[in-house]
C-alpha cells in the first residue's frame, strides 16, 4: 500500500504509485502497449483515493511514460530507443540501453537568439520543438529542437507524428536531408525559465546542457538541438561519434 509523505524525504502516495508502475515497465512486467489497471483497480490495490491515482497517472502521462485514452483506459507508451542524435545513449549500470519515452510539449515560431544566429544566420525564420524525454523512468531530459521554419512546415505536413519521436530521422527520410556532420558541446549553464518549470529548479540555477549542431549536404546548417538534463540517477551518458 502506498504511504503518506513526511518530512524525512519519504515518498508521497502519488510518487509511490507512479514509481511502482515505472518499476513494472522497466522490469518487463508491463510491455509497450499494455493496458494498466483501471483507476478503480489501482484505488483498491493501493488503498488511496481516486484523486491520488489520477494524479499519479497524469504525472506519468506528462512524462510520456503512459498514454491515456478516453473511454479505453491507460496504456504503456511505445518506447523510443534513440533521441534526435544517434550519438547519444543512456545506459544503466549494467551497460543496458535505457528506454526513452518522449512527450511533445509545444511547437513555436521563434526569433533567433545569439546561438541560432551564429548557426543559421540572421535571415532564417525558425521553429522550435520542445519535448520532455523520460529516461527509463529515472529522470527527465528537456529537448529543444530548432530548425528552419520551411523545413518544419514540410515535416509537419508530411509526417506530423515524427514531432514526438525522432525528428532527425524524419528530416532525413521525408525531406532527404541527411545529417552529414555534427558539432557537440557539453557544459553546465543557467537554464531558461521554461526549462526549470518543466524539469524543476536545478542547484544554483544551473545544470547540464548539451548542444548539438547538425549540418547536411554542402555543410549547410540543418538543426540545432539543446538538451537540458536532471542528474543521471542510476544511468550514464554515452556519446558516440
Amino acid at each position: 500500500m502506498a504511504k503518506d509523505d513526511d518530512r524525512n524525504g519519504r515518498r508521497t502516495k502519488t510518487e509511490a504509485i507512479a514509481d511502482e508502475i515505472i518499476d513494472s515497465i522497466v522490469s518487463g512486467k508491463l510491455q509497450p502497449g499494455d493496458r494498466i489497471d483501471s483507476e478503480r483497480g489501482l484505488t483498491a490495490k493501493y488503498g488511496v483515493s481516486v484523486g491520488t491515482v489520477q494524479k499519479a497517472l497524469t504525472d506519468l502521462e506528462h512524462r510520456g511514460i503512459v498514454v491515456r485514452e478516453h473511454g479505453r483506459g491507460t496504456f504503456v507508451a511505445q518506447e523510443n530507443k534513440t533521441i534526435d542524435s544517434r550519438f547519444v545513449r543512456f545506459h544503466d549500470r549494467d551497460g543496458q540501453m535505457l528506454p526513452l519515452y518522449i512527450h511533445l510539449l509545444s511547437v513555436r515560431r521563434i526569433a533567433a537568439d545569439d546561438h541560432h544566429v551564429r548557426f543559421f544566420g540572421r535571415r532564417r525564420k525558425l521553429a522550435r520543438i520542445d519535448r520532455i524525454i523520460n529516461v527509463g523512468g529515472r529522470f527527465d531530459v528537456f529537448s529543444e529542437f530548432v530548425l528552419a521554419s520551411e523545413a518544419y512546415d514540410r515535416l509537419a505536413k508530411d509526417a506530423p507524428e515524427s514531432l514526438s519521436r525522432n525528428v532527425r530521422q524524419a528530416i532525413a527520410d521525408r525531406l532527404m536531408l541527411p545529417t552529414v556532420r555534427v558539432e557537440q558541446e557539453i557544459d553546465f549553464q543557467s537554464w531558461p525559465e521554461r526549462v526549470t518549470s518543466a524539469l524543476g529548479p536545478s542547484k544554483g540555477g544551473t545544470g547540464f546542457v548539451m548542444d548539438v549542431r547538425a549540418f547536411t549536404l554542402n555543410d549547410r546548417p540543418l538543426f540545432y538541438l539543446r538538451m537540458f538534463a536532471q542528474p543521471f540517477v542510476g544511468a550514464s551518458l554515452v556519446i558516440e561519434r
